[in-house]
Parts: structure tokens; sequence; C-alpha cells
């Protein structure tokens, strides 16, 4: 499920490599170069990694948005590449695939294994695929769409990188924001539901009528 921040990185490492039928079948078909390598990771990653070329980073999907890598973790998920690859030539009994796999651990070869994998199409990005969507925001675990105030569940498809500092909750009340606004223009109702409106526009990206 979502993380917490991506706090958790061993959960986070092992839910996204949970075994399927058809890995070992990949990971030995696959060439035993950097190229091989970038190709097995985007078979285990492509759902929670990209690589943006316009800010030059790696983002991971954390459950809610994409965010920057800034824990490198997709190095994490380079070595368990390895590691995974390494057991499936054991099984195979392959040595040079073993010898491979083993020395795909290394530090170099972990970064040409990412390096090599920043042009896939499963990985590639830039700027102009992220925060299309001027009227969505990520609330934690939904995302608005501010056109009409529903919610809906997170989507990676949307991009949204950027996220409010609270949790969507349709029952909370904002008595102190009522009080304040009143306070500022008392039986003027017609002025509160004005700066009721000049607020709403702000959480938006668009400020048409």
């Amino acid at each position: 499920g979502p993380m917490d921040e991506l706090g958790d990185v061993d959960s986070f490492v092992d839910e996204v490599f949970q075994k399927r039928e058809d890995d070992d079948t990949f990971y030995l078909k696959a060439n035993l170069t950097d190229a091989g390598n970038a190709e097995c990771l985007a078979f285990k990653c492509k759902e929670v990694l990209r690589y943006d070329h316009t800010s030059k980073r790696w983002r991971l999907w954390d459950g809610q948005r994409w965010g920057f890598d800034s824990k490198r973790k997709s190095e994490q998920f380079a070595v368990r590449v390895a590691r995974e690859r390494r057991m499936a030539f054991n099984l195979d009994k392959n040595e040079e695939g073993w010898k491979f796999a083993l020395r795909s651990e290394n530090l170099r070869n972990v970064k040409n294994m990412l390096e090599s994998a920043m042009s896939l199409e499963d990985f590639a990005t830039d700027i102009s695929q992220y925060d299309q969507n001027r009227m969505l925001a990520c609330a934690g675990e939904h995302t608005l769409d501010l056109t009409d105030g529903t919610a809906r569940e997170n989507a990676r498809e949307d991009y949204i990188t950027l996220k409010l500092g609270a949790n969507y909750d349709p029952d909370a009340t904002c008595p102190r924001w009522i009080r304040f606004v009143n306070e500022l223009f008392p039986n003027k109702p017609e002025m509160v539901a004005y700066v009721q409106r000049a607020f709403g526009y702000c959480l938006t990206g668009d400020t048409r009528e």
C-alpha cells in the first residue's frame, strides 16, 4: 500500500520486488549488459519509478504523488535487480550470469544501470508531463478535482508532484475561518462570499471567472 513519505525503504523495495512467475525467465533472458540490467529494472519498477529529464532527477510514486527520489531509492532498486538476477542465474546454474550479476552490484555498475535506464520508454519523462491539470490537487490519500470539489483515488497517470499539507476530510469544518471573515465583514454576507471565492481561486491554477 502507499507509504508515509516513502519512509520504510526496505518494505517498499520488498513490495516492488514481490516475486512473480515470469521474473526469473525475464532475468535470464536479458543481456549481460548495462542495458540488459536496465530492462530488468523497468520490468520490475515501471509502476513506481520515472526519470525527469528536465530536472535530471529520478522521481518515485509514493502512492499519492510523484516526488523526487531524494533518498536515492532508485539505487536500492538497481542493487535489488542485480541480486534478483544473481539468484536466478544461481538456480539456472549459469556461472557466467552469476558472476555478471555479482559485479552489477558495484557502485559504478549500479550507476551504469540507472544511466542506461534513463532513456527507456517506461521511465523517460520531462517537465511537460507533470502537474498539467491545474484543477487537480493531491490531498493525502485523495485527489481533489477543484472544478466541482469531488475527491477520488490518487492516480499515477495524473502525474501530480505536489501535495497539500492536510488530508482530505469531506466532513471537516473551519470555525476559525468563518469567525475571521465575519469579524472582517460583519453583516456583509456578500463580502464574506466574495472573500471565500477569492481564497478558493488561490487553491487552483486557474483564475478565470
